[in-house]
């Protein structure tokens, strides 16, 4: 049978010669070899990659499947770490954690059938307990699919944010060179607004947001009118910039009026305010 050529000994040192050189020539890449995830010694690339996170979305939201896809690998990473980090440095996380009513983590049908172990690392980190803004607890009416449901989450979120930018904002006017108030009408309500100028720059702040403050601590039961006093303010602001959403309200409060009757935009707002009272009432702690 012809083998054909057979390298001798000095062809096959000279073959070698030729890819060391080569190979110092340049860095190596290709596909890195199998080891567990928490065992991969960079795991930094994979978090930071070459394109930012807000603009990998804003390039998702365009339509961009392949900023989709690195978005999604990036969150799971972030998420991944975050669960690595617990495991290492429990006693460090929890603190943050058990003030918090939610958590990340990555989700998948197995995990779902799998229910113990997510269970397990909430009550691990305390999340959604007593310390938390917003703990949860089985009698609690919290249903996200509800319109007036989703509004008192999201403003729940929205007061503590505005609570600390407020508090930073106050300290950044501390060295304006000019101020005045000024009254600021809204969904024909008059609300009362202090002008600033800081650094070449206009500040506004209602008087609404300085009200956040003030805002007790925790939201409870009995104190949930509080919170909508001032709530109403910022989704008045809110209704005003975004009509299509206050089309939303008054589609769901004529939805569940079996007498549909004409009612001013006054009426729609405060059977809107109402409602979204009450489900924060219901979302509340239980205290």
């Amino acid at each position: 049978m012809n083998m054909g050529h057979q390298p001798d000994s000095g062809e096959k040192q000279a073959a070698v010669k030729r890819l060391q050189d080569f190979v110092g020539e340049r860095r190596i890449e290709g596909v890195p070899a199998f080891c567990f995830y928490d065992e991969v010694p960079d795991r930094a690339k994979a978090l930071t990659g070459g394109t930012d996170l807000g603009e990998l979305l804003q390039l998702a939201q365009q339509g961009d499947v392949h900023a989709l896809a690195q978005y999604v690998i990036r969150l799971r990473a972030y998420c991944e770490e975050l669960e690595l980090l617990t495991n290492k440095q429990e006693s460090f996380v929890k603190p943050l954690a058990c003030l918090c009513t939610d958590w990340p983590v990555v989700a998948s049908p197995f995990r779902v059938r799998n229910k113990g172990e997510l269970r397990e690392l909430l009550e691990r980190l305390d999340v959604g307990g007593d310390k938390a803004e917003l703990p949860a607890y089985a009698t609690q009416k919290h249903d996200p699919r509800n319109l007036w449901t989703r509004y008192a989450l999201a403003i729940t979120r929205y007061l503590r944010m505005a609570r600390t930018q407020t508090a930073q904002r106050l300290e950044e006017c501390k060295r304006a060179d000019a101020e005045f108030h000024s009254p600021m009408r809204i969904l024909r309500t008059t609300h009362n607004a202090t002008w600033y100028a800081v650094d070449g720059k206009r500040v506004v702040i209602p008087e609404w947001q300085k009200q956040c403050l003030n805002l007790p601590a925790r939201l409870t039961k009995e104190n949930a009118k509080v919170f909508m006093n001032v709530a109403g303010i910022a989704l008045r602001e809110f209704w005003c910039a975004h009509p299509e959403h206050f089309e939303q309200v008054k589609e769901k409060i004529d939805g569940a009026r079996k007498s549909k009757t004409d009612k001013t935009v006054g009426q729609y707002v405060d059977l809107a305010l109402r409602n979204i009272t009450q489900a924060l009432a219901g979302i509340a702690h239980k205290e």
